[in-house]
């Protein structure tokens, strides 16, 4: 069936005209948040509906969860009128019947090599699968022998996460989407265009590191990817299809960017060592506005990691925390803070790296409201767990630990000019007391033995964490302040230095 529509594709541009379907009736709303938030926001959707007159008393709705970009909880819902025909509902259904059914097809496709014995797949009379495992099985396990946990899928972050403000215009963009296409909508998916380049493009060499792998201007990419996001966005389904020559003989690309740079970007959206981008097949090229973003996202993160500079990328990563701590409402440290002279226990040092360590440097220091972050960042490229990644990650969770213990015994050194805020929400016994917290802080979830000591949590963790109020009622030197971030619980240890 898939390669008889993939014909059609070729033969006609899109589609079979026979298998045109109207779909005015149909109303899309997208809603974000937790199930109470996506539920009254269903309701004003669906009230705002009915006070414009779209919809009767008695709608039709098909709701669907989602999470959106792997990490934002919400649904999308279908709202037609009560007075659409059976047939059109029923046809809906199918549709999403359909569109899971594919859906499974190709999870069923990807995993196949990798299922356990055991499994069994059905087909249904009307086409839907099923899939059906051992019951020893479950699906975590199956992600984590690829090198996923369920707290990776939620907490892992991309580069542009801590160099842009990309996520939170595109959550504003998903709240458009119940408007339609159009001006709100197009405006938004610029901002997140633009927004994309300036976060790469600020790195400091990195866009001639881009010119030299790619041999194109970061501009130039940039600019075109988004003029076919945008030829791809007004169709049906945002699927574009054109002839590779067409492309190449546009006039207004070949004006904009030049027949040298028009060529350079389309060969690389149709690289092979990649499922996203442009399909060329028989001199027709085919995509989607989702394929596009991705594969934008995976050439400028491949050039990251592959060919910029490695002290850069730390700085840049550091320089993000600070940033995002900055409007969590922490006063943090300018720059790093040198220590020289030894900060680990001697018999510590040689156990860990074989010799006495003279000095290091803090990478950031946060307060807030008697709250002392004490950080050490790890940015890292993905890579399947390792025991030589987490046997170092451990190492790194030791010596950090006795890195803030050397801040906290030695604050009164480095403070300098930061003014420690005083929270009217701590008790008077804990009036005079400042509470350091040792984390290391990473761009992906890395695994650490049980003698680690300072936790890791990533980029998209610390910003949830310092988005709440840190509070700690315990009167001893030592802690731990338990939170719920996402579906997983953490525990953070502190300790405490009396003041004055």
């Amino acid at each position: 069936m898939l390669e008889e529509i993939q014909s059609l594709v070729l033969e006609h541009g899109f589609y079979d005209e026979s298998s045109k379907m109207k779909l005015a009736g149909v109303n899309i709303g997208v809603f974000l948040g937790t199930q109470d938030e996506q539920n009254q926001e269903m309701q004003n959707f669906v009230n705002q509906l009915r006070l414009e007159g779209t919809i009767g008393n008695k709608p039709v709705s098909f709701v669907q969860p989602r999470l959106f970009f792997g990490k934002i909880p919400g649904s999308t819902c279908l709202v037609m009128d009560d007075s659409t025909r059976k047939t059109t509902s029923k046809d809906i259904e199918k549709i999403l019947r359909l569109k899971d059914m594919l859906y499974r097809r190709g999870l069923l496709l990807a995993m196949v090599h990798n299922l356990p014995a055991g499994t069994e797949v059905r087909f249904e009379a009307d086409g839907i699968m099923d899939i059906s495992y051992p019951e020893d099985f479950s699906g975590e396990a199956l992600l984590e022998k690829k090198g996923f946990t369920s707290r990776s899928l939620d907490a892992d972050c991309g580069i542009w996460d801590w160099t842009s403000d990309f996520q939170e215009i595109m959550i504003e963009t998903l709240r458009t989407i119940d408007k339609g296409k159009g001006k709100q909508n197009i405006v938004n998916l610029q901002k997140e265009s633009e927004e994309i380049f300036k976060g790469f493009n600020m790195m400091e060499g990195f866009p001639q590191t881009f010119l030299n792998l790619y041999s194109v201007d970061l501009s130039v990419f940039s600019n075109m990817v988004y003029d076919l996001v945008i030829r791809c966005y007004y169709n049906v389904h945002t699927v574009g299809i054109w002839s590779f020559t067409d492309l190449l003989n546009d006039r207004m690309l070949v004006k904009k960017y030049g027949l040298s740079n028009l060529r350079k970007v389309l060969e690389l959206l149709c690289s092979n060592d990649t499922h996203l981008g442009l399909i060329r097949v028989n001199g027709w090229v085919m995509t989607n506005f989702k394929r596009l973003s991705h594969m934008q996202f995976s050439l400028l993160e491949k050039c990251f990691y592959e060919a910029y500079d490695n002290n850069l990328k730390g700085v840049m990563f550091e320089e993000g925390c600070r940033k995002m701590l900055q409007a969590n409402g922490f006063l943090t440290f300018t720059e790093r803070v040198v220590i020289a002279e030894p900060f680990l226990p001697e018999e510590v040092s040689v156990k860990l790296w074989g010799k006495i360590k003279r000095g290091t440097d803090v990478d950031v220091i946060a307060c807030n409201n008697q709250v002392v972050l004490v950080i050490e960042c790890k940015e890292a490229k993905w890579t399947p767990p390792s025991i030589s990644t987490k046997n170092l990650m451990t190492k790194y969770s030791i010596e950090h630990f006795y890195r803030a213990k050397w801040v906290c015994a030695n604050f009164h050194k480095i403070r300098g000019n930061i003014r420690l805020q005083r929270s009217d929400n701590i008790s008077e016994k804990c009036k005079n007391k400042l509470y350091f917290f040792p984390l290391l802080v990473s761009n992906i979830v890395t695994e650490i033995k049980p003698e680690g000591k300072a936790p890791l949590v990533t980029f998209t963790e610390l910003k949830e964490i310092t988005a709440q109020r840190i509070s700690v009622n315990d009167y001893g030197d030592t802690g731990v302040f338990k939170t719920i971030i996402g579906r997983h619980q953490m525990e953070l240890p502190w300790f405490v230095l009396s003041i004055d």
